[in-house]
């Protein structure tokens, strides 16, 4: 487990839960394109490097990839992105390198995951600090100074080692609901072979229940939170904008679209059937799996949604 992993076990990662992170560890999960966003981050760290020297008037050394500490797990190791070398103030210390979106709000400081990274990364490095320079919407340097925290990376071990444990004996930890773990799952299990089981196991019928449950309460709150927009909308008629007072604003504004132009199939068939013929082709549908609950006589059943 790298450092970027860290923070997913505790559940503070915003990309991935410790379901998904086991799959990938397992082989079991397909094999993941780089996305855009991580691609830019890659190419740019060259760039952040060379700007956060200049700043601060200190030397990053590339730093060996892989790099283990036999006092730590054997699993556990870091690939870090340099050693800062502070010979001012700090000596040697950790350099991570990121670069986030112009939403990213760092204003109560390096969000909980990062934070989690460097910290495993020092532990692996075995160094005392971590110097992290953020390029926020690419046009925006913020840089951040992170201490050594031993009972953080204390309860990381022990989070690491549990997870690690499951990893090794192929017990996977509860999915936590992300769209990507549905994703996930949708792909190792495309397609049913039409048995049916038995799950004698008491914790699948509560599971069942609280998914009925779960089910019911996101109908009463859709239902709640469309009687309030409702409310606004009757409250601003021909309006588009209300400001109020110690909250903010409302808007209902008008959205124009150009015209679609929209081919009569049906009149085409009918009138040039040998031009439809010729022209119609016919686009095969990937098969989906549908999710249904079915309680017991004299409960009522939830509606399934695709998963």
């Amino acid at each position: 487990m790298g450092g970027s992993d860290a923070a997913i076990p505790f559940g503070l990662s915003p990309f991935m839960d410790a379901f998904e992170l086991f799959a990938i560890k397992r082989g079991t999960a397909p094999p993941k394109e780089m996305t855009e966003a991580q691609s830019w981050g890659l190419a740019l760290e060259s760039a952040i490097r060379t700007e956060f020297m200049a700043r601060r008037g200190c030397h990053i050394h590339m730093a060996k990839p892989m790099t283990r500490n036999a006092n730590l797990p054997s699993f556990m190791f870091a690939n870090v992105d340099g050693l800062v070398v502070d010979k001012t103030i700090l000596g040697m210390g950790v350099f991570e390198a990121k670069n986030l979106s112009q939403f990213t709000s760092l204003k109560d400081g390096l969000p909980e995951h990062i934070w989690l990274q460097v910290q495993h990364n020092m532990a692996v490095t075995n160094l005392d600090w971590a110097a992290v320079a953020i390029l926020v919407g690419g046009q925006r340097l913020e840089t951040f100074d992170v201490q050594r925290d031993e009972e953080a990376i204390d309860l990381l071990v022990d989070g690491e080692t549990e997870f690690w444990r499951r990893v090794e004996l192929n017990d996977p930890p509860p999915p936590s609901g992300l769209a990507s773990t549905s994703a996930l799952l949708r792909k190792l299990y495309p397609e049913g072979n039409g048995r049916t089981v038995i799950l004698d196991d008491p914790a699948a019928a509560t599971c069942a229940r609280f998914y009925d449950e779960c089910k019911t309460q996101v109908k009463e709150i859709s239902k709640t939170a469309a009687a309030y927009q409702q409310d606004f909308i009757q409250r601003l008629g021909k309006n588009e904008v209300a400001v109020i007072p110690g909250y903010g604003k409302v808007s209902y504004k008008t959205v124009r679209f150009d015209d679609e132009q929209v081919i009569d199939a049906e009149r085409l068939s009918r009138d040039y059937p040998e031009a439809y013929a010729a022209c119609v082709s016919f686009k095969a549908k990937k098969s989906q799996r549908r999710f249904t609950t079915k309680p017991l006589k004299g409960e009522p059943e939830e509606e399934g949604t695709e998963e």
